[in-house]
């Protein structure tokens, strides 16, 4: 039940979603899109650099403690660190583009406004996400969920007042503006359910061991979840510098659509985490874990593939001229999205039992695949489609590193994924 409830409003907020995409490929064409893709990057990892003292490890000890000793370190971090993040990325970008000879105009990251931007998206998305896994390790699953539901349709709402009835219609800030609202909301909707959990605001006895735990499991685990995030996005950054802002529209837009589908193994290792955090019942984790994989891949398998059925020319109708690579682009990515939504039901099983610093060995392997074979050999050589193929070698690595450590801890047979 939980997981057809958390699939059902993950897959109404991916509609959302395509419905947004849309939207910004017909009003701002690839290059307004890669643009937003860049964005959304660079707001994400900031996210995750927040997420330190903080994060998924937060699930993991919610049930363990008061979790208002979880979230005042974590919201001071995120107050203090919503103003550094941004600025390093920023000074990363810099070195970036004049490293490839682009300059830094090709992202307007050298204006104020856009910095401001990015600064306060991070602050109340990183508030937000603590937010959201205190109600996972609460096991409150379908709030969690709703919650993001509740910030797409925020999106897209505002983003079609400002497109079609306010003039903001050619100009990418529209959509910055839009998201920036959204998150707002979706921040205020995340405390009206933290403030109805039982937990008392005045109760943080045990509160310096409880963030010196905090601490030590949030770096490792948010050490890989930067990695990880590095491994998705790394050759989208580098197609970008090297090619410009068309085909990384082109390529995000792909990513959009096979990524899109990640909603199914999402929905089941969001409630396969809540349970194994809440568990000591190591052979329930492990069957259930058994379970979520096999149902994960053949699902996604379905999917994902499902959009190679559709003829290229329905592409180009839809998205309009510039995107007639877009299928081919997408069957390079769907063994890597495939594999990756498979391997994160293994990602969640080790998080779940406190062991992080697998899925950081994982990580780490797919992140050198990333680099020496994407970006200094496949997307200089082949551009958009090297940074599809990319990703795809890296999961395939870090799914059969996952599976050999999870047989290593289960001591199950292979006979047990089939």
């Amino acid at each position: 039940k939980n997981i057809f409830n958390t699939a059902s409003l993950k897959l109404a907020s991916n509609i959302i979603m395509l419905g947004v995409l849309l939207l910004t490929v017909r009003f701002l064409g690839d290059e307004g899109r890669g643009e937003i893709a860049i964005f959304n990057a660079n707001l994400a990892l900031t996210i995750i650099l927040n997420g330190f003292i903080g994060s998924s490890v937060i699930v993991y000890l919610t049930p363990q403690t008061n979790f208002y000793k979880l979230l005042i370190p974590s919201y001071i971090w995120a107050a203090i660190f919503s103003f550094i993040s941004p600025f390093l990325i920023k000074s990363l970008f810099v070195f970036l583009a004049d490293y490839y000879g682009h300059g830094i105009e090709t992202l307007n990251l050298q204006y104020t406004s856009y910095y401001y931007l990015l600064v306060l998206c991070t602050f109340m998305g990183s508030l937000f996400e603590c937010n959201y896994m205190v109600l996972l390790g609460k096991q409150h699953v379908k709030s969690a969920t709703f919650l993001n539901f509740s910030r797409n349709v925020v999106l897209a709402i505002s983003l079609c007042f400002l497109f079609f009835y306010s003039g903001i219609d050619g100009d990418v800030y529209g959509f910055f503006i839009s998201l920036t609202f959204a998150y707002f909301i979706g921040l205020l909707i995340s405390f009206m359910f933290i403030f109805r959990l039982e937990d008392s605001l005045l109760d943080l006895k045990g509160f310096w061991s409880t963030l010196k735990q905090l601490v030590q499991l949030g770096f490792i685990d948010q050490f890989s979840n930067v990695l990880q995030f590095l491994n998705k996005r790394l050759p989208m950054y580098s197609l970008f510098m090297i090619f410009g802002k068309g085909d990384t529209g082109v390529l995000s837009v792909a990513i959009t659509l096979t990524e899109a589908w990640l909603f199914l193994p999402q929905s089941l290792a969001t409630v396969q985490y809540s349970k194994i955090s809440n568990t000591d019942n190591q052979k329930y984790n492990e069957r259930i874990t058994e379970k979520m994989f096999r149902f994960s891949i053949v699902l996604l398998s379905f999917c994902v593939l499902g959009l190679l059925v559709f003829p290229n020319q329905l592409y180009v109708l839809v998205f309009k001229e510039g995107f007639e690579e877009l299928k081919t682009v997408i069957a390079f990515l769907s063994i890597g999205v495939i594999t990756f939504g498979s391997g994160s039901i293994f990602n969640h099983y080790f998080s779940g039992i406190g062991k992080f610093e697998q899925n950081v060995y994982s990580n780490l392997i797919g992140l050198s695949i990333t680099i020496f074979a994407g970006c200094f050999y496949l997307i200089p050589t082949y551009g958009i489609w090297g940074a599809a193929i990319t990703p795809t070698l890296s999961y395939l690595a870090i799914l059969l590193f996952l599976m050999i450590s999870f047989n290593i801890k289960s001591k199950t047979s292979l006979k047990a994924f089939i």
